[in-house]
């Protein structure tokens, strides 16, 4: 994992996160996959891409690296807004590898009220090793990029007041 934003250097958990990778990847497409047939159902019928993605046996969580990365630097700065500041545990879960997966669990499944991300994910696991694929990965992290966009312009405006308080002459 690497930083993403100014003042992003929690590397012991940017180490934990980057671990989970791997077995988070399924979660994050299960998540997607629910909401897909879920609209489905409603609509009673099926699309081209739930007929491919039902074909996928298994799929390359490379193509979820950048919204991977995405997700785990909004936790990040979700548990630690400020360098300096005092975080507080977004659940009382001692074990924090426990805590950032139930929140990414709880993330991806408020992520999948959007269509942008439920077709991303979808078509990331779908047309994996292609150009669409691909073409998906970058739709998904664009997405991510501009769906925390405000949260993490709010970081840089109240660092930026930090460091004018703490020197006026800035």
């Amino acid at each position: 994992m690497n930083a993403e934003f100014e003042g992003d250097a929690d590397r012991r958990l940017m180490r934990l996160q980057g671990e989970t990778f791997h077995d988070s990847c399924p979660m994050i497409v299960r998540e997607a996959s629910h909401a897909y047939e879920h609209a489905l159902q409603i609509i009673g019928h099926d699309t081209e891409l739930w007929k491919l993605f039902g074909t996928v046996r298994s799929y390359q969580p490379r193509l979820f690296d950048g919204a991977y990365a995405i997700l785990a630097a909004r936790y990040r700065l979700l548990v630690n807004p400020c360098p300096g500041d005092v975080s507080l545990p977004l659940y009382e879960d001692a074990d924090e590898k426990n805590a950032w997966i139930r929140w990414l669990w709880k993330e991806c499944a408020a992520l999948s009220d959007h269509g942008e991300w439920v077709r991303g994910v979808l078509g990331c696991a779908a047309y994996q090793d292609t150009e669409l694929g691909w073409c998906c990965a970058e739709s998904l992290t664009a997405f991510l990029r501009s769906h925390y966009e405000g949260a993490l312009n709010a970081h840089i405006a109240t660092r930026a007041a930090r460091r004018r308080e703490a020197d006026p002459d800035l």
